[in-house]
């Protein structure tokens, strides 16, 4: 009898873990397949894992990531709000969102989403970034130079920031300014 219950747990246990493990697989070539630019095969592999497990909000996340390279914003963002109703304290969820609003040019809503975002992640300098480019497009140029600013406090070899910070002098007619700007982004990226 102790033999046939020790059969059981171990078939009971590798049961389990194989389980575990399909969504882990899942969402591994899916990953793998945004990294080869097939978006659409990602897209249907994201869905196999969230059939799998409705309740994780990474396979939302990234498949709003891989409607996002596709251009399908309204879509990314519906994937981004299952996540973050999932998981609300999810500040890439929050940046990539910010993301997709800033593509629809919905620039107050992208910086609404950025906010969250920095509160949650305040060492991240990609959200600095994004949101400057947001405050850039409704003209807060000062604005969005002090989210660069805060950028290149975090990360001073961030090229972008660089860039839009130098974009952002151009509009202040500081030529100069920008000049300098562009000229570390090529010493840091020739």
């Amino acid at each position: 009898m102790k033999k046939h219950i020790l059969i059981l747990l171990v078939l009971c246990s590798n049961l389990a873990f194989s389980q575990m493990n399909i969504d882990t697989t899942f969402m591994k070539f899916a990953k793998g397949y945004i990294g080869n630019g097939n978006y659409t095969r990602a897209i249907a592999t994201f869905n196999l894992a969230i059939n799998y497990k409705p309740y994780m909000p990474e396979p939302y996340f990234s498949r709003g990531v891989a409607k996002n390279e596709l251009g399908d914003y309204r879509g990314a963002i519906r994937d981004y709000n299952t996540a973050i109703e999932i998981k609300p304290f999810y500040p890439d969820a929050f940046m990539n969102r910010g993301l997709a609003y800033l593509q629809l040019n919905d620039y107050e809503k992208a910086i609404t989403d950025y906010n969250y975002a920095v509160e949650l992640d305040p060492n991240n300098a990609n959200i600095y970034n994004n949101r400057g480019i947001a405050k850039g497009s409704m003209k807060d140029v000062d604005g969005a130079i002090a989210d660069y600013d805060k950028a290149l406090k975090i990360n001073p070899k961030f090229t972008n920031a660089y860039i839009n910070r130098s974009n952002a002098r151009l509009v202040k007619n500081d030529s100069q300014g920008a000049h300098k700007e562009a000229n570390q982004a090529i010493i840091i990226r020739p």
